[in-house]
């Protein structure tokens, strides 16, 4: 026993010195408690966070309101293992499909309150009502619904307690000082819990937010440009539970309006011989890293409808088994239209969309009891969605007296022959395509842990998966001058297939405070398609599905009293059809391609350390070195150092994959101290360090250098559930944007010109947040 505790202080020795150090003195002197356990659902069952083999970090509503993060894209400045990329998609260990179609699932999946969700924009409300979010490191489809190839975010809001009348209401103002415009964002919440009978109560969510755009348009378009974006939504939630029976039922209604953060872009380079070069200067604007101005003269507009119905019954036996089984029906429902060059260029450039998207799942689980030798549980999922949207590009080019006549006889009378026009075409340049995507998947699972000795636990695990997906595009039915998305007609195509994933862990409890683990898994994540450019000998129709293999070990520790607490994983996972999107030169499209294999591999550490009753140290790291191992067709970009000047593709082995910081890193500190027997203040401050980031592939352009961001924040709270803080995130504005990208628009026209996608930590947020519990 000394030799173990010799050795657990020894490896905690560099990271945390100090708080251990005066954690020992004050166990001495018997003024402080150890860390409450920590319950995770990283298993899909209530577990102790130290006694779960796998990589995940745990943050509570209480850690969200304290950083006042209040989206799902802030989140990795809290979890370092997790990145944020174009459009809202998420990279886990380097690994995400970074994809703005709809025709293809996520690698790193989301699931709120045990449902998978098969579309991020189902997860696009603010954080309200929170319990924990967990991010799971790693394959997590075994359990967890669906496509986890790289990782998971696990959301569970508040349940409804029986036998309680309570609530809490809060806001925030916040003013981002250094945009533009002097950005503000207001945010209400509130939450009611009601007794209905006595065994069965209701717990109603609303909240509302309204955040200015981070960037200003100096030319905004008259008929309609939203760039503020402003939600609001309303989660009703009842729980009934008598004796062996639960019955929990949710359902909410959100509404989402304007562009906000997911499309605010600017120019960050300029080709030289671009146009764009005088429009910007004419309204002085300069492109560079912290340029927050555009002068789009298109319209601009996002409206998002979401909600849902779901309901869990859970019956426990007498003999222990539980059987849950959990069915829901979600949807959202979306009308945009982007102006793709954001800029003030004569020629129109609107890409309107829809998208109707609904999905129907039901798990059947059946939890068996822990007994001597063994515990584990089985389950069925089934999932089926459709998804009807409408694409188009149009560039008007042109001036539209010039348009309207011979050749290009756009919206052109037909007048015979040249010079008249024999024809009339639509638009000038541009593409339109209506999709249809239907997904079934049928799947059976099970996961068990066998003891082996009072120590020794041997775990096995696999689902088989049987995927069904259908894609029926009806493309090129307008008419143009230049047609850039394949020829006119209708395509349809089919793809099954069946996987089987699985997992083998072993887990050793040395003693109550160190338990040490293996495991060797198979993540899968399914096929889909390309959206459009149908019939294009540059674009596959279908993308296969994508595999990943994992072997990871870790170590979950706790000395000195459980003041201190240190979790480690080292992990290597192979990608084989690791599916991946670039822009196609030739096709003048983004396309969703095959990479054949990645490595991502690296190293995870999480501290905690009690050093007194009033203090606390947080720290969360993670060590990555994610690559292609082999992707011989990855596409051009202007500036690739590996293309020459008739090359649409490039060998990329050997290249880092997008959002792939080497180490990443969030430090924070927590102090309590009592102002009167009523009163106690508190001080949070953070740090946040990012390394060298890529948003693309080998592209010089796209290379983000490091990042440092602080947080600060200070208050008070009473005994009456009184909470009132300021609040400084981003506090040095240490400007830097969630995405970068080589603009379509400008690359349609020969040039090689940046944007840059500006998010809501991407600049310093100033702010005053009160809530009251009752």
């Amino acid at each position: 026993m000394k030799n173990t505790q010799i050795f657990k202080v020894t490896a905690l020795a560099a990271a945390i010195a100090s708080p251990v150090l005066y954690a020992q003195e004050t166990e001495e002197n018997g003024e402080s408690q150890g860390f409450e356990v920590i319950l995770v659902e990283a298993q899909r069952t209530t577990q102790n966070l130290q006694e779960v083999p796998v990589s995940v970090q745990v943050l509570y509503g209480s850690d969200l309101a304290e950083q006042n993060i209040n989206e799902l894209t802030q989140l990795s400045v809290m979890a370092p293992t997790l990145q944020v990329g174009q459009d809202n998609t998420y990279a886990i260990r380097g690994i995400g499909s970074q994809i703005f179609a709809e025709t293809i699932d996520p690698s790193v999946a989301l699931a709120i309150d045990g449902v998978s969700l098969g579309r991020n924009a189902l997860a696009g409300q603010p954080f309200n009502d929170i319990a924990s979010v967990e991010v799971l490191n790693g394959p997590q489809g075994l359990l967890f619904g669906k496509n986890a190839s790289a990782g998971l975010i696990n959301i569970a809001t508040k349940r409804p307690v029986i036998d309680e009348t309570s609530g809490n209401i809060s806001f925030e103002y916040n003013l981002r000082d250094t945009t533009p415009t002097d950005a503000t964002g207001k945010i209400a919440k509130g939450t009611i819990n009601l007794p209905v009978s006595e065994n069965s109560a209701l717990r109603i969510n609303a909240l509302y937010s309204m955040q200015d755009s981070i960037i200003e348009n100096v030319y905004p378009n008259t008929e309609r440009t939203d760039l503020d974006q402003e939600k609001s939504g309303i989660k009703v939630k009842y729980l009934y539970e008598d004796g062996p029976l639960s019955l929990y039922f949710i359902g909410d209604y959100n509404k989402n309006e304007g562009t906000g953060e997911r499309y605010a872009r600017t120019f960050r380079e300029v080709d030289p011989d671009s146009e764009i070069v005088a429009l910007l200067a004419a309204d002085n604007i300069t492109p560079g890293p912290e340029n927050m101005t555009n002068n789009s003269d298109g319209e601009m507009f996002q409206d998002v409808e979401t909600g849902g119905l779901q309901g869990e019954v859970v019956y426990a036996f007498n003999n222990g088994m539980e059987l849950i089984n959990i069915a829901a029906w979600r949807y959202f429902d979306s009308d945009a239209n982007l102006h793709n060059d954001f800029s003030s260029l004569p020629d129109i450039v609107n890409n309107p969309s829809t998208n109707e998207y609904e999905q129907f799942s039901n798990e059947l689980r059946l939890v068996l009891p822990a007994t001597e030798n063994y515990s584990g549980q089985v389950g069925l999922f089934y999932f089926d969605s459709e998804s009807n949207m409408t694409n188009s590009l149009e560039v008007q080019g042109p001036p539209p007296f010039v348009a309207v006549g011979f050749p290009f006889c756009v919206e052109a009378e037909i007048s015979g022959p040249p010079p008249g026009c024999p024809y009339s075409n639509d638009v000038f340049l541009g593409n339109d395509s209506v999709t249809t995507l239907t997904q079934t998947s049928y799947a059976a699972f099970g996961q068990f842990d066998f003891y082996l000795t009072d120590k020794l636990t041997a775990t096995a695990g696999a689902r088989v998966t049987q995927d069904e997906v259908t894609s029926d595009v009806l493309q090129m039915q307008k008419d143009y001058f230049i047609g850039i998305g394949g020829p006119r007609g209708q395509f349809n195509e089919s793809v099954d297939n069946t996987n089987l994933s699985w997992k083998l862990g072993a887990q050793y409890q040395y003693d109550a405070d160190l338990m040490m683990y293996v495991s060797v898994g198979q993540g899968y994540k399914g096929p889909g398609f390309n959206t459009d450019n149908q019939d294009n000998e540059a674009i596959p129709f279908a993308v296969e599905d994508e595999i990943s293999t994992t072997i990871e070990a870790g170590l979950k520790s706790k000395v000195l009293d459980d003041k201190v607490i240190f979790n480690l994983s080292v992990f290597n996972t192979d990608f084989d059809n690791y599916q991946a999107q670039s822009f196609n030169l030739d096709a003048q499209a983004f396309i969703i391609q095959n990479a054949a294999t990645v490595t991502s591999r690296g190293a995870e550490i999480s501290v905690r350390a009690l050093a007194s009753d009033n203090l606390t140290f947080y720290w969360d790291a993670a060590l990555l070195d994610s690559t292609f191992d082999e992707f011989t067709q990855a596409s051009c970009t202007p500036d690739s150092t590996e293309c020459g000047p008739d090359d649409a593709f490039f060998d990329a082995s050997g290249y880092s994959t997008p959002l792939a910081a080497n180490f990443t890193s969030t430090l924070k500190a927590q102090y309590e101290q009592e102002i009167t027997a009523t009163v106690y203040g508190f001080l949070n401050a953070s740090v946040y360090y990012r390394s060298d980031i890529n948003y693309g592939i080998a592209s010089p352009s796209t290379e983000l250098d490091a990042i440092t961001t602080f947080n600060i924040s200070a208050g008070f709270e009473t005994d009456e559930g009184l909470r009132v803080w300021v609040f400084c995130n981003n506090c040095t504005d240490e400007k830097y944007p969630v995405s970068m990208g080589f603009d379509p628009g400008e690359n349609n026209r020969g040039f090689a010109s940046i944007h840059q996608t500006w998010g809501l930590n991407s600049v310093r947020s100033l702010g005053l947040a009160a809530s009251w519990a009752f």
